[in-house]
């Protein structure tokens, strides 16, 4: 499969799951629905804030990339940040400009856009944030190099990715190569096709 093709398979599938949102059972998009959301990511994933620091970046411009359903891209906003967040999917858009109207909280933008094709300019950013996404896109290496053009000199870019090496990749390897029989079976090949959206990656 090409990389169009498999970005084309990427966006089909954070369409139907955004990220996220799957951990409530509640009418979505009501307030109690993203409470809840917020509530479980933090329980899950404490780290995040330790590792974002959402309040050291007020009213610097920050952009994060791949916002979901919009729980961190909210602290930022809630934060004082001059807040920008870009998706592939387009429901993740919609989730977060709902959260952002409920909440009367008004961010710098909200798009869909492509890692691999940021559409703002060169070093105009304090901050480049993601949790969790660019090992999503076919070209990481892209990906990254356009996160490191939009950030200004002296700016900070703050990502998580999928360890190889990991317990989180120990245990899909338990699962999909020695439970299955095929213990040879890289961990590489099986983040590609059984974590999450097709083509995922761990370094």
């Amino acid at each position: 499969m090409n990389s169009n093709g498999l970005k084309h398979k990427i966006r089909e599938y954070w369409n139907s799951n955004v990220c996220g949102s799957k951990l409530s059972k509640l009418p979505k998009f009501s307030q109690e629905y993203f409470n809840e959301l917020e509530e479980i990511r933090y329980k899950l994933e404490p780290e995040i804030y330790s590792f974002a620091q959402f309040t050291r970046f007020h009213g610097k411009k920050v952009l994060e990339i791949g916002i979901g359903a919009g729980s961190d891209f909210i602290q930022w906003v809630r934060a004082g940040a001059k807040a920008y967040g870009i998706d592939l999917s387009e429901s993740a858009v919609q989730h977060t400009l709902k959260r952002l109207e409920l909440t009367g909280l008004i961010a710098e933008d909200v798009r869909v856009d492509d890692v691999e094709n940021l559409s703002y300019e060169d070093n105009f950013f304090d901050l480049v944030y993601s949790w969790g996404v660019i090992h999503h896109t076919p070209d990481t290496e892209k990906a990254l190099k356009e996160i490191i053009r939009v950030t200004k000199p002296g700016g900070s870019i703050k990502l998580m990715l999928y360890h190889k090496y990991s317990i989180y990749a120990f245990l899909k390897y338990l699962k999909y190569g020695l439970l299955k029989f095929r213990p040879l079976r890289k961990i590489n090949n099986i983040m590609y096709f059984h974590q999450e959206s097709l083509g995922t990656k761990a370094f």
